[in-house]
This record gives C-alpha cells, sequence and structure tokens, in this order.
C-alpha cells in the first residue's frame, strides 16, 4: 500500500504487511514542514495499531546532480547530497522506518 491512499490504510491495515510512504518527507529537493510528515506518520502509527507487525517504508528522493560519472555509470554523490541524506536518514529512524532515498522517481522503470 502506498501513501497516495494512506489515508484508507485503517481499512487495509489488517491485510498488509508495508505501507510505501513516498516523499513524506521530501519535496521539491527539499525538506517538507514538519506537520506535513507528521499527517503520515499519525496515519501510519493507525495501521501499526491496528496491526502491530505493518512496516513503513520510506522512499525520498534528492535531485540528480551534474557531476563525473563512474566506472559504473552512476554519478558520484556531492557533500551537499550526502548531507541531505543524512537527514532523510535520521527522520526516517526517528520514525522505524526502512530507508530508501533515490535520484529515480516510481514513475518510471530505471535504465539499466
Amino acid at each position: 500500500m502506498a501513501n497516495r491512499g494512506l489515508e484508507y490504510l485503517v481499512d487495509f491495515a489488517s491485510h498488509v504487511d508495508f505501507v510505501l510512504l513516498e516523499s513524506c518527507f521530501t519535496l521539491a529537493g527539499q525538506l517538507r514542514k514538519p506537520a506535513d510528515s507528521e499527517w503520515a506518520m499519525d496515519l501510519l502509527n493507525v495501521g501499526k495499531a491496528i496491526n502491530p507487525k505493518l512496516q513503513g517504508l520510506a522512499i525520498d528522493y534528492i535531485p540528480r546532480a551534474a557531476t563525473q560519472s563512474t566506472a559504473n555509470n552512476r554519478g558520484e554523490l556531492l557533500p551537499s547530497q550526502e548531507d541531505f541524506i543524512a537527514q532523510i536518514r535520521e527522520l526516517h529512524a526517528k520514525h522505524w522506518l526502512m530507508s530508501c532515498v533515490s535520484t529515480e522517481d516510481l514513475q518510471s522503470v530505471p535504465g539499466f
């Protein structure tokens, strides 16, 4: 289940094992206002009250920076990106969420 229907989690919490929380902590390359993230965390906590085994998986996005490519065809992270990722992961950990930070959104299939 993904956060696009998070307000319906109460109806499905007993039937799902994981909830995908997409962009709950970032928006347009910036941290969201705390109240925005708390809305999602409150709904997740309602779901966890129904299903204590329910786990949240947070995926947030950082902007892709223009960097030199490495041998594996991935760009290196800038120090500012590394700092931003650390901030995001701290927020994920604060809420006991599995954590993913990416430059690729879920609207497309990544290239190989």
